[in-house]
């Protein structure tokens, strides 16, 4: 018991120094605002990807990366609904091009064919309580794949990741406010008889929003409603 209160009371003296550490550098005039860029180490990403800068929003990542091909470039709705798990791929899609393209005149069916990435890097800014560098966090959109002769087989993934889903309400400091957990299902291109979209897009499912912590172990509990189709840049 002893120690467990000097725990506890070394993480109080902590949150409490780390509070008046934060209060005291936000007080502080920035000497170079292109200090981050300047220091930063150089670009060590794989020659076959592509980087592509996000809007200057108040967003947690500041670009992102992806293989200058698709990994597979004729994939089927039929594969996506069951290999990929997009249910409702066609209904999302069809609200997306309705939202984005409202001239389009073509209507998505189950016809057609998508292009589909592996995987996309996100390049995450510094976070002086984590590292002092720069970071990069993959996601990955990979289906199960069998074992074949000597090689074996893998197990599907498909990464759950939070974002912003109220740009007004998140801050970097503000925990799960304006937060939202999805299972990104599939991360594809636009067919080009839709039009042209300067990003890939991502059919994720929402979990159910952040709710008041359970008891007794004090954590929310979230589910997975529904599927949707959600641009780059959410």
């Amino acid at each position: 018991m002893t120690v467990w209160l000097q725990r506890q009371e070394a993480f109080a003296l902590r949150e409490s120094y780390l509070d008046w550490l934060n209060k005291a550098l936000s007080s502080q005039p920035s000497e170079n605002d292109d200090s981050d860029d300047e220091e930063a180490p150089p670009s060590t990403r794989h020659e076959t990807e592509i980087t592509f800068k996000l809007p200057a929003l108040k967003l947690p990542a500041t670009s992102y990366s992806v293989a200058k091909t698709v990994s597979f470039p004729d994939v089927t709705v039929s594969h996506l609904e069951t290999i990929y798990g997009a249910s409702n791929f066609i209904s999302a899609f069809t609200l997306f091009i309705k939202k984005c393209f409202p001239c389009c005149t073509i209507t998505p069916n189950r016809h057609d064919r998508f292009a589909l990435y592996k995987q996309l890097s996100l390049r995450m800014p510094r976070n002086r309580y984590i590292a002092d560098r720069l970071r990069t966090c993959c996601i990955r959109t990979t289906p199960a794949t069998l074992a074949k002769g000597r090689a074996p087989g893998a197990p599907a993934h498909f990464d759950t990741a939070l974002i912003v889903e109220d740009p007004s309400q998140y801050s970097p400091s503000s925990g799960g406010a304006g937060l939202r957990v999805v299972q990104i299902r599939a991360i594809f291109t636009l067919p080009p008889q839709y039009g042209t979209y300067p990003h890939p897009l991502a059919y994720v499912e929402w979990f159910t929003p952040f709710n008041r912590p359970e008891k007794p172990s004090g954590m929310s509990v979230v589910e997975v409603p529904i599927g949707t189709l959600v641009a780059h840049a959410q």
